[in-house]
C-alpha cells in the first residue's frame, strides 16, 4: 500500500497569487465588452457617416426637384379613395391664415373636400376646411368657440374639352375669427364673401395643409393646378404624407390667372436652396462669368448665390 500523502496547506497570500474575485472578473469582462462595442460603433460610424450624409443630400435634392414639378393633381378615376395629400407649412401667426389654389373641374362638378387645416395643439378642436357642395364652395372653420360658415354665391362651371380653359383661382384669408373667401373665374371678376364666427379663442396654428380631407371617403373633386400658403408656392408633388389607400394622378393643365410677378420668382425661407445648371445653348467661356438676379429679403445676413468650380464665386449679404 502507498503511504498516505501529506495534506496540502491551505492557500495563503504568502504562497502563490490569489485568484480574482468573481465580481471583479465580471466587471473586467463587461468593461472589455463595452470597449469592444464602442470601437465597433466608432468604426461603423466612420464608414457609414459619409454614406448617410450622401443619402440625406440625395433626399434633399429629390424634394427640391419634386417641389419644381408643375404637373396638376387630381383623384385617380374609379378609385375607392380619391387623392389626399398632406404638405408641410409654417404659419407666421396663429391669428392669420392665408391659403390659395388654382383649379378646374373636368366634365362635371362633383361634391367633395378640397382643403383642410387643423390645429392639434389645442384642447378644443380647431380647423378650417373648404369643400364643394351643390356646385358651390363651402368654407367652414372653428377656432374653439363655434363654427363659422361661408357658402360662396358663385356657381362653379366644369370644362368640356381640352380647348376649354374654364378655371378658378380661390383665395382664403382669415384674420382672427373673420374669414374671407374670394373666387375668380378665368377671364371674369373676383367675387368675395366674408363672415365671422363666435368670438373668444381665435388662433389656428397648423403645421400641415391637406389637399382633400384625411379619413374622408371622397378625395379631391377637382384638378388642382397650383397651391399657395402665406403667398408662397407649395409644390403639389413635394408632399409630406399620402395615405396608402389614397390614389392621386396627374391631370390636364389649364390656364389660370397667376399671382402678379410670382411665376418668375423663387421663395426661400432659409431651409432650402435651388440648384441651377448652365444652358447648353452656347458653349461656356472660361474667361468670363456673369450672373444677374433681383432679390428681396428681410434678412440682414444671407448667402444669396454660390458657384462651385476651381475658383468659387459667392454673393453674400452682410449688415453694416
Amino acid at each position: 500500500m502507498r503511504p498516505p500523502q501529506p495534506r496540502s496547506a491551505p492557500h495563503s497570500p504568502r504562497y502563490g497569487t490569489r485568484s480574482p474575485a468573481p465580481g471583479m472578473l465580471l466587471t473586467r469582462l463587461v468593461y472589455s465588452g463595452r470597449t469592444s462595442r464602442a470601437r465597433q460603433h466608432a468604426a461603423a460610424a466612420t464608414t457609414l457617416s459619409p454614406a448617410l450624409a450622401a443619402l440625406r443630400d440625395k433626399v434633399t435634392r429629390a424634394r427640391h426637384a419634386a417641389d419644381s414639378i408643375s404637373v396638376s393633381l387630381t383623384s385617380a378615376a374609379d378609385a375607392g379613395v380619391g387623392c389626399v395629400r398632406a404638405y408641410a407649412v409654417s404659419g407666421a401667426s396663429p391669428a392669420v391664415s392665408r391659403v390659395a389654389l388654382a383649379l378646374s373641374f373636368d366634365t362635371r362638378i362633383r361634391d367633395g373636400p378640397l382643403l383642410y387645416l387643423m390645429d392639434d395643439t389645442q384642447e378644443t378642436e380647431s380647423y378650417m376646411k373648404l369643400s364643394v357642395a351643390n356646385s358651390k364652395l363651402r368654407l367652414a372653420w372653428n377656432l374653439g368657440s363655434g363654427e363659422g360658415l361661408i357658402v360662396h354665391p358663385e356657381v362653379l362651371q366644369p370644362t368640356h374639352d381640352d380647348a376649354d380653359h374654364t378655371s378658378y383661382r380661390i383665395e382664403i384669408e382669415r384674420i382672427w375669427n373673420t374669414a374671407r373667401l374670394v373666387v375668380e373665374r378665368a377671364g371674369g371678376a373676383a367675387v368675395s364673401a366674408s363672415n365671422s364666427s363666435a368670438g373668444g379663442a381665435a388662433g389656428l396654428r397648423a403645421a400641415q395643409l391637406w389637399l382633400g380631407w384625411p379619413r374622408h371617403p371622397a378625395g379631391l373633386p377637382a384638378c388642382v393646378h397650383a397651391l399657395y400658403s402665406d403667398d408662397r408656392t407649395v409644390g403639389l408633388w413635394n408632399f409630406l404624407h399620402q395615405p396608402k389607400e389614397a390614389h392621386c394622378t396627374g391631370c390636364t393643365q389649364r390656364w389660370y390667372s397667376g399671382r402678379g410677378a410670382e411665376p418668375s420668382m423663387v421663395w426661400f425661407n432659409g431651409a432650402g436652396y435651388v440648384e441651377l445648371k448652365r444652358s447648353r445653348a452656347r458653349p461656356a467661356d472660361r474667361r468670363q462669368f456673369s450672373v444677374a438676379f433681383t432679390f428681396r429679403t428681410r434678412d440682414e445676413n444671407a448667402l444669396l448665390f454660390m458657384a462651385l468650380d476651381t475658383a468659387n464665386v459667392s454673393v453674400v449679404l452682410y449688415s453694416r
